[in-house]
């Protein structure tokens, strides 16, 4: 008797902080938060599918690269302004590649970080693509956000993305948000010359994704980025002159697995 009573409270209140969440999402708005506790650890499988494509004259070359990795991140203490974390990227045997120590708060800032020991692998840059989506003002369905990065990129030095809240989903045993982004941007002509040669560059580029964020628990379940960016470039001497057009594009899934 006494079980069932107890089963039948617990699930009033899942019933009830659903019915605050919906009530939240579609009238008052809602604050999306990470939810950190010392000790908490959270596990993604980290895909990322890159695709190189170059035109010179008549001749195409392209060169695809997959990189497969985890992204563990460790709780470690709090601090003042959010706790320390550490996050590390794991490859596919178990071998920790690189780690970090990172100061992370609710409101996924990172406003700290170790230098990470491998030139290549940088696992605060990750954990960033990861959280960088979270508003500061509570949202409902249909509200949109910006949020700008840094790019290092010649010629432009920021991407600014646009994220909407779409839709939430109580059907699921975890309520979770459905969130879309779409991002843009385009560099200033560069033009480089000296005596015997010169290069003149333009790139554009955009970017769509979609996050799945639980709210309850406070994490993301799924980050999915596709990016495109075309370079278009010219080099001159006193001869000739010769084109060359190449695409890069980068798709990113990054899937909680623990």
């Amino acid at each position: 008797m006494r079980l069932g009573i107890g089963l039948l409270l617990i699930g009033l209140l899942a019933g009830c902080a659903r019915y605050d969440l919906v009530t939240a999402v579609t009238e008052n708005g809602l604050p999306l938060r990470l939810s950190l506790e010392t000790g908490q650890k959270w596990v993604y499988a980290y895909h990322q599918q890159t695709d190189v494509t170059a035109s010179v004259f008549d001749t195409t070359f392209a060169v695809p690269h997959t990189t497969q990795l985890q992204l563990q991140v460790t709780v470690q203490q709090p601090q003042t302004n959010g706790f320390l974390v550490e996050t590390s990227a794991v490859d596919t045997s178990g071998n920790v590649l690189s780690s970090q120590l990172v100061s992370l708060t609710p409101e996924g800032d990172i406003y700290e970080a170790s230098n990470s020991p491998s030139p290549k692998i940088d696992p605060a840059s990750m954990l960033r693509h990861l959280v960088d989506f979270i508003p500061e003002q509570p949202v409902k369905i249909g509200d949109q956000w910006q949020v700008t990065s840094p790019l290092n990129d010649p010629g432009t030095d920021s991407l600014t993305v646009y994220y909407t809240l779409q839709s939430i989903d109580t059907t699921s045993e975890i309520p979770t948000l459905r969130i879309t982004c779409a991002g843009a941007f385009a560099t200033d002509n560069i033009h480089v010359e000296n005596t015997d040669h010169a290069v003149s560059l333009v790139s554009v580029g955009e970017l769509t994704g979609v996050i799945i964020f639980a709210p309850l628990h406070g994490c993301v379940l799924q980050k999915e980025i596709e990016a495109t960016q075309r370079v278009e470039s010219t080099a001159f001497d006193r001869f000739q002159s010769e084109a060359v057009a190449s695409t890069l594009t980068t798709r990113t899934i990054i899937t909680k697995i623990l």
